[in-house]
Formats: C-alpha cells, structure tokens, sequence
C-alpha cells in the first residue's frame, strides 16, 4: 500500500512540475505574441500609409488592416480599394473588381510593401495585362517613381505602352524570340525604342 501511495505521490509531483512547465511556457508564447503584435500593427500602419499615399496619386483610396483571430495560423490580411467616387471601400476580390482593378491593386499593394520590406530585387510577371491603358501608365509612373538605388524591378511583359517615361535609372531590355515579335525591319525596332 505504501508503494502505491508513494507511486501517486510520485506521478502527482510529476503532474505539478508538468502543469507549472505548461503554465510558463504558456506566459511566455502570451507575451511574444503580444510582442509579435505590435511589431505586426506597427508594420501595418506603415503599410497603409504608403498604399493610402500610392492610390491617392492615382486618384482612388485604399487602405490595409490586419485580421486577427485567436490563432495566429488564421491571420489574414485585407486590401481594401475604392475605384468610384460614390462606392465604399471594399475588400479587393475577384468576384466584386475587375482584372484591371486587382492588377493596379496588387501592383501598388506590391509598392507599398517596398516600404517596409527590404529585398534587392522584385520580380513581376505580365501585371499589366488585365489593366487599360490609363491604369498601365499611371502603374509605370509609380514604379519608376520607386525604382532607384533602394530596389530594382524586372517587370517581365509582351508588350508595354508607347511613350512610357522611363527616368535615367530604368533600362529596358527587349527579348526578341521568333521572327514574329518583331519585323525584321530595324527602323520599325528604333522607333519603338525612341
């Protein structure tokens, strides 16, 4: 009897030591995720402001905020847009914005994030193509506006609109593959490179 008295004497202490561990640990992943949180927040508000700054330019609105749940694993984050004068701000979706819309949307959220992310280079692939041509040129603008001795874009695209504002620091490289993307007619090649 004595031995089983002190095998749950043992297997209690055990479970004490277990549950003050659990309880510790717990303490700490509250207050590094409060940390995280409000590094988060701050990001965020950072974040917005450049993104507010980039559609105003464009004449639009848009905003950013954070999503939180209990668990961090069902964070999100939304991009809000207002394309129209009379029109609310919206969560940008496929089912309510056209392709052009998510297109300026992503291309300036991307922007945006240059302020608070550093990376040596992006990379964007064909961002143009849902966009008009009004939207394609104030899109560049902005870019070549934040391109520089902070980051580089490579903006990989099968065409690009004439009499674009390139700026001193932009260079352009032209990719010909096939007899077909160009007549074999080098004025024609100078003139669009002019």
């Amino acid at each position: 009897m004595t031995t089983q008295r002190a095998k749950v004497e043992s297997m209690l202490a055990e479970l004490n030591q277990l549950t003050h561990e659990r309880d510790n640990k717990e303490s700490h992943l509250v207050q590094l995720k409060t940390k995280w949180l409000e590094e988060l927040r701050e990001i965020m508000k950072q974040l917005d402001s450049s993104i507010s700054l980039l559609f105003s330019k464009i004449g639009f609105e848009a905003c950013v905020d954070i999503e939180t749940h209990e668990s961090v694993d069902k964070f999100g984050l939304n991009i809000k847009v207002k394309f129209r004068k009379n029109a609310e701000l919206q969560v940008l979706s496929g089912s309510t914005h056209s392709g052009g819309e998510r297109s300026v949307s992503t291309m300036l959220f991307l922007l945006a994030l240059q302020t608070v992310s550093e990376v040596p280079f992006r990379v964007v692939d064909e961002i143009n193509q849902g966009m008009d041509p009004v939207n394609e040129r104030m899109v560049f603008d902005r870019i070549v506006e934040h391109c520089g001795s902070e980051s580089q874009y490579f903006i990989v695209t099968p065409k690009l609109l004439p009499d674009l504002q390139y700026g001193n620091h932009v260079t352009v490289h032209i990719v010909n593959n096939g007899i077909w993307n160009f007549p074999q007619n080098n004025l024609l090649i100078e003139q669009f490179l002019a």
